[in-house]
């Protein structure tokens, strides 16, 4: 645990410069949404599917049998 201590204060550089390096060149993503628009996942999707079950069976118990 000493180890951990004499580099607790490294860690917290490491953090703070992938914070500022992050901040200063990932896009913004209000920008990016109103640029190219909403982004949806395709009709495809496993989310989809998932909802289009979950409306079949919503007010349905499943009956297992033994």
């Amino acid at each position: 645990m000493k180890w951990f201590k004499k580099i607790r204060y490294l860690y917290l550089a490491i953090w703070a410069i992938i914070a500022v390096v992050a901040v200063l060149f990932l896009p913004n993503m209000s920008d990016l949404a109103q640029t190219k628009g909403q982004i949806s996942l395709p009709a495809s999707s496993q989310t989809s599917k998932s909802a289009d079950l979950s409306n079949i069976y919503n007010g349905e118990a499943i009956k297992l049998t033994i």
